[in-house]
């Protein structure tokens, strides 16, 4: 979502290109007024663990929303969409198995499941988790994480085009500008 109004908040999507373990906070306030220079907002831990390379099980940890803000929803929908190399064996929200659905367009028409789709981004794994008021975690297992590919020859950052580069070595003239 780019800006407040862009679309509900009833279901919140996280796209996640799982790799080893990380974790990033939500912050979400009414996206209105200024309530928030005053406590008024809202954060989220998601935290995922996954294979650093090959196969495993992939989980996604989405913790209680700690905050409050006007407008706050008691509970929400969720979506993932985990970026996986193959499709896994399972998954599970809370330990509870979800649904395996056969095609994207049942996906987009359940409240609950999930669907892999190998040609969507090199492989996609799509996870409804339904309404949840808390914390909540998913797991994937028998999945493996993509091969992680090399990095860029050359990659170091370009030089801004003001950059100014200075030996403090050698002598340096400076011309006015009268």
């Amino acid at each position: 979502m780019n800006h407040s109004g862009e679309k509900p908040v009833s279901t919140l999507t996280y796209d996640i290109h799982p790799r080893g373990n990380s974790s990033f906070s939500l912050y979400e306030d009414d996206g209105l007024t200024r309530a928030h220079e005053s406590g008024a907002f809202a954060r989220q831990r998601v935290a995922v663990t996954a294979p650093t390379t090959g196969s495993g099980t992939v989980t996604v940890s989405v913790g209680a929303p700690t905050g409050d803000y006007t407008g706050k929803p008691a509970s929400r929908g969720y979506e993932l969409s985990l970026h996986l190399a193959s499709p896994p064996g399972a998954v599970t929200a809370d330990g509870a198995a979800l649904t395996r659905l056969a095609s994207k367009g049942a996906y987009e028409a359940a409240a609950t499941g999930w669907f892999f789709d190998p040609a969507d981004r090199a492989g996609v794994l799509w996870v409804k988790t339904g309404k949840k008021p808390g914390a909540f975690s998913v797991s994937a297992t028998g999945t493996s994480v993509p091969p992680a590919g090399p990095i860029p020859a050359g990659s170091a950052p370009a030089p801004l085009p003001h950059e100014i580069r200075i030996d403090p070595g050698a002598r340096h003239r400076v011309d006015g500008l009268g």
